[in-house]
């Protein structure tokens, strides 16, 4: 499952090379609406819809490398069996689905060239949506993750003292309950409070609704709650990766430059994230006003990431 991550990442990678390098070269319409020989034409990554589509996902491209990286340096080490089993069941359906919505954006990013086998996506795309469902349909790992995640909880709820997956509840009311002071929805703190917001809500709902039916087989408990497990799952997730992310930019020894343009992709992910999803206004992780703030700067982001779009598909050393 790793390695099928870390092949994942690559084909995004391979598409968004090709595909951002045909949106600065390929231009459409002049803007004052002239036409004609000698007339300038706008290149298509300046529409703000085209950078929509390709920017965010080569964000969350580089976040996923940044931590897939991690996580097979982690597997290559000292690390429980068991542990392996659950993160990189998490990261294979998450990686996969990502790799498997950028071909396909990419693709349609290239109009009608996208279709022609010299440009590489519609054959990729074809060779690799496989790694969807080799080891495991994402939709069963994401089971995995949510059935050792409400048991861990559940032991350590008897305790009233947490580790490992749920270290932060220990002090979750001093971490979470700053939320509503950000004023600042691109921070690194705010980004990760929200997610930890999410994550802890749906971790409290799955244990009630499990609670409520315990009178039931335990088969029928799972079906009855298994949506709600999978957005557990898919929370923690993200957390993690968002989490490692962060944690291994402010590692990294790397110029400055360079450093806050991984933070961009960071905060780029994060916040395309949180406005895709309505579980995060459903479970009250952020006011309306907090939302209408991350929209409005995730578009400032997906510019900033457009001027930076070359630089970053270029060091990735994919042509």
């Amino acid at each position: 499952r790793v390695h099928l991550a870390a092949s994942a990442v690559n084909q995004c990678r391979i598409a968004l090379a090709i595909a951002v390098k045909y949106a600065h070269g390929r231009r459409a319409f002049s803007r004052d609406g002239a036409v004609g020989p000698g007339v300038e034409e706008v290149p298509i990554v300046e529409y703000q819809v085209h950078a929509m589509r390709l920017m965010p996902r080569l964000a969350a491209t580089v976040v996923m490398q940044v931590v897939v990286n991690e996580r097979k340096r982690e597997w290559h080490g000292d690390v429980d069996a068991k542990e392996v089993h659950v993160w990189s069941s998490g990261l294979k359906a998450m990686v996969t689905w990502h790799m498997s919505e950028v071909l396909q954006e990419c693709r349609e990013a290239c109009g009608g060239q996208g279709y022609k086998s010299d440009n590489r996506i519609a054959t990729m795309k074809s060779d690799f949506d496989i790694l969807v469902t080799f080891e495991g349909d994402n939709h069963v790992l994401l089971g995995v993750v949510s059935k050792t995640l409400s048991a861990v909880y559940r032991s350590q709820k008897k305790r009233n003292r947490y580790s490992g997956y749920f270290e932060f509840l220990n002090d979750a009311d001093g971490i979470l309950g700053s939320l509503g002071t950000h004023t600042d929805v691109t921070s690194p703190d705010f980004l990760l409070c929200t997610f930890l917001t999410r994550e802890k809500r749906l971790l409290l709902h799955l244990d009630e609704e499990l609670a409520t039916r315990a009178a039931l087989s335990e088969f029928d408990r799972a079906n009855a709650t298994q949506m709600l497990a999978e957005e557990l799952a898919r929370a923690h997730t993200e957390r993690v990766i968002l989490e490692m992310f962060f944690d291994q930019v402010n590692k990294a020894e790397a110029s400055d430059e360079l450093r806050e343009v991984l933070r961009l992709c960071g905060r780029l992910y994060a916040l395309h994230r949180i406005a895709g999803q309505s579980v995060f206004l459903r479970y009250e992780c952020l006011s309306s006003a907090q939302a209408h703030k991350v929209q409005e700067e995730m578009l400032r982001l997906v510019a900033e990431v457009r001027d930076n779009s070359l630089a970053i598909v270029e060091a990735g050393g994919c042509t």
